[in-house]
């Protein structure tokens, strides 16, 4: 290989390596963009990617960016002073918005630095309407939960997140299936990329 030929391969590995460097780093801006509140992108129904599982990982991130943007935190509380908060989530893409919402009360039962969050299984949707009841209180003024004495769904009354499910449907974070209508919201079915994308849109709106 002549030196020419070796200048020439010299250049190339330097244009490719900046290209993924430049990938990479628009990816993550994407993710942790700044957007208007409840300006989530469309939804394509026939999408496979809206009817699959959403994991524990991508519903926490969606929270957290929409907590962050919401407050202003993005700026001045920077994703990395949160690190080291689960065994099984140091290094991942999503730590950051994990150990963000770890900190902030988010994950139950949350022991620094030993226990594990399992970031690939999926969440069911009684479980995370606790989280969205929460982010609705840290948004807006601390409230007394004060329940419709009628059953947002038939099937939640003996759900242990049955108040977080019935609160919620109350505000209008839940509106799919129609509260208060005597249909079933199947709370222990796991929640789907595309009704989470859903009810943040909502939660973003009521608290407008």
């Amino acid at each position: 290989m002549n030196k020419q030929t070796k200048i020439l391969l010299s250049i190339l590995g330097v244009v490719v390596v900046g290209a993924l460097v430049f990938a990479s780093t628009n990816s993550e801006m994407f993710q942790g963009k700044t957007r208007n509140r409840g300006d989530m992108p469309p939804v394509d129904v026939n999408s496979p990617f809206i009817n699959s599982n959403i994991t524990k990982a991508d519903f926490y991130r969606l929270i957290a960016v929409e907590l962050r943007n919401y407050n202003g935190n993005n700026n001045i509380d920077p994703l990395s002073n949160y690190k080291n908060c689960f065994l099984d989530t140091k290094g991942i893409p999503d730590e950051g918005y994990i150990c963000y919402m770890a900190s902030k009360g988010y994950v139950p039962n949350y022991t620094p630095a030993i226990g594990k969050f399992n970031p690939s299984f999926s969440i069911n949707r009684a479980e995370a309407m606790q989280i969205f009841w929460n982010a609705y209180h840290e948004i807006k003024d601390p409230v007394v939960i004060q329940s419709n004495s009628k059953l947002a769904y038939k099937d939640i009354s003996a759900n242990k997140y049955y108040i977080y499910i019935q609160e919620s449907a109350s505000v209008g974070i839940i509106t799919s299936p129609t509260p208060f209508n005597n249909d079933s919201f199947f709370p222990d079915i796991p929640l789907t990329n595309g009704r989470a994308q859903e009810m943040i849109k909502n939660l973003m709106n009521v608290v407008k």
